[in-house]
């Protein structure tokens, strides 16, 4: 386990480097926005570490962003990097509950094939396009775990949504499956 860094204040607008690795950075805003700016880079990667003739991985850390009345935005050119590579990759987890997410920059939760793939919980009021954010999960690697709480608006799953625990609640608005939600795998996974 790596190094924490809170912040919390009224808004937060985030255009430069925070580095953890294999931490946690939990960003919180109390009354409006949390914004992160492109060029701006959010990484608790799991760094590998020789030991002597062994080299050991460390797994990806977390990355908390809340927003308790406001939005949480990723410009694109941001990056939030929980990633390991050789060890299990980390988790993103966004709430705003009252306002709006829109995630267009990069997530990377790659991990090596024999370990899991990145966790991400979103937990929001609005969600601008849910099939960009799950092609953006999918390129970043995002296949342990996927949960979206969305409190308005319809979702549609199109195409394939592959993760091993599949959560959607859709509490204000309609969802619909056009596609496939896929959480096979050596152990049976979840989808709710």
């Amino acid at each position: 386990q790596g190094a924490a860094f809170a912040l919390t204040a009224p808004s937060v607008e985030i255009a430069t480097t925070l580095a953890m690795n294999a931490g946690r950075i939990a960003i919180t805003a109390t009354g409006g926005d949390v914004q992160l700016n492109a060029g701006s880079r959010l990484d608790v990667s799991g760094p590998s570490v020789q030991l002597f003739d062994q080299v050991r991985g460390s797994a990806g850390g977390t990355v908390v962003l809340e927003s308790r009345t406001g939005n949480v935005r990723q410009a694109a050119g941001a990056l939030i990097d929980v990633s390991a590579s050789l060890a299990d990759a980390g988790t993103i987890s966004v709430t705003a509950p009252g306002g709006r997410s829109d995630l267009f920059g990069t997530l990377n939760g790659q991990a090596s094939d024999s370990a899991a793939g990145g966790k991400f919980a979103l937990r929001t009021g609005a969600l601008g396009n849910f099939a960009d954010l799950n092609t953006t999960l999918d390129s970043g690697g995002f296949t342990a775990s996927r949960s979206f709480d969305i409190a308005s608006g319809d979702l549609a799953v199109a195409g394939t949504l592959r993760a091993h625990t599949v959560a959607i609640t859709a509490s204000g608005g309609s969802l619909r499956v056009l596609g496939t939600i896929d959480a096979s795998g050596a152990k049976p996974g979840s989808i709710t």
